[in-house]
């Protein structure tokens, strides 16, 4: 499932000029290092607070209070739908889950996070705002019961932990057995 990713970036590294490269010093590995599960309902374009975000990270569980979710047309890129859910954990952090996929597939059906032209991150920033202390890229299928690409359209959703994992990457160098 992450290989939708793993390709993105192998393409990239391709077409990388001379000494471009010279920073990773090594392959990229990804590395599971949680798990997010949610539960939602919304209407597009509206900020909702229906939603459930079970996360575990770094083997414990990240409890997180004051949840929200918006599904809606992607602010960054025209013919793109984004989901935002949204919690904030017991040190004032904010967990932020982003996908980003074709308004095209914005319709009851599952969506693999890890496929091509979907794009699907969680990101944790401090307390107060600021730069992002940390980002995971998030991998396996979110479930839309309902949902549809247009203003006040109801959403419905879900994504299971056990098929939803957050992976790391990182420079590979002398841990090569730890990516296989």
């Amino acid at each position: 499932h992450l290989t939708g990713r793993e390709a993105v970036l192998r393409a990239g590294l391709a077409a990388a000029g001379p000494g471009d490269l010279d920073a990773l010093a090594g392959s990229l590995c990804f590395h599971q290092v949680g798990t997010v599960g949610a539960t939602f309902t919304a209407s597009h374009g509206a900020i909702g607070t229906t939603a459930t975000i079970a996360a575990q990270l770094g083997g414990g569980p990240l409890p997180l209070t004051d949840l929200r979710v918006l599904p809606a047309a992607s602010d960054q890129v025209p013919g793109r739908t984004q989901l935002v859910l949204q919690g904030t954990d017991g040190a004032g952090r904010s967990l932020f889950v982003l996908v980003v996929w074709p308004s095209s597939q914005a319709s009851p059906g599952s969506i693999d996070l890890g496929g091509t032209g979907v794009d699907a991150n969680v990101f944790i920033l401090p307390a107060g705002g600021g730069p992002a202390e940390a980002l995971y890229f998030l991998d396996g299928t979110l479930t839309l019961d309902q949902a549809a690409p247009v203003a006040g359209a109801p959403w419905r959703g879900s994504n299971g932990p056990s098929s939803s994992r957050l992976a790391t990457s990182q420079g590979a160098r002398g841990r090569r057995a730890a990516c296989r």
